[in-house]
Formats: C-alpha cells, structure tokens, sequence
C-alpha cells in the first residue's frame, strides 16, 4: 500500500501528513496571533521542538524567511 501512495504523489505517506501539517502551520502563524506552542499542537506536533525540526527539514520556497518570523515570535505570549 505504502509504495502504491508513494507512486502516485510521490513521497511517503509520512512525510506527506507532516508537508500538510507544516503548511497548515505556517499559514495559521501568518494569519493569526496564535503562539508557536498553540500552533504546533494544532497541527499534530507533539511540542514546539518537534515543530521545529520538522520545519527545519522541509524547505519552504516560497517563506525563506520563516525561521526569522518564529524567532521574532518565540516570546509572544
């Protein structure tokens, strides 16, 4: 089953649930006042470090910016 999935969409089952949460979890820091904490259990992370490393992992082309804007917004309450 797991090779059929990764034949049609191109990568693991996986690593795409965590794609579509990371996007998830970028559109909800641009458009709300949500915390990195909120945001990341949101959107099935566990707790901010693991956010961080799967935000790390993946490359967002369009936010190259992104690890400045969570920076800047770590200490948002």
């Amino acid at each position: 089953m797991s090779r059929y999935f990764k034949q049609a969409v191109g990568v693991s089952f996986s690593q795409y649930v965590k794609q579509t949460r990371l996007k998830s979890a970028v559109h909800e820091l641009l458009y709300t006042d949500h915390t990195i904490m909120k945001v990341s259990l949101n959107n099935g992370f566990p707790n901010v470090k693991a956010f961080n490393k799967a935000l790390r992992k993946c490359t967002i082309k369009h936010l190259p910016n992104i690890e400045v804007f969570i920076k800047k917004n770590l200490s948002r309450k």
